[in-house]
């Protein structure tokens, strides 16, 4: 998948999950079914990095 074509399905990190008790941001990338592709948690927001995570496991 294309970074431009990664971008426009990237959830920004706007969802702020608990896990293990401790509060962590999750970005995801899901295809156009709505079928999760992979995930990152993040303690912070980068979505920079989130970005090269997601485009990197995504081919």
């Amino acid at each position: 998948m294309s970074e431009a074509g990664l971008r426009s399905i990237l959830v920004n990190g706007r969802n702020y999950v608990r896990v293990k008790g401790k509060w962590v941001y999750l970005y995801g990338a899901v295809d156009k079914a709505g079928k999760t592709l992979d995930f990152m948690l993040s303690k912070r927001r980068n979505k920079a990095a989130a970005t090269k995570f997601l485009i990197a496991h995504s081919k």
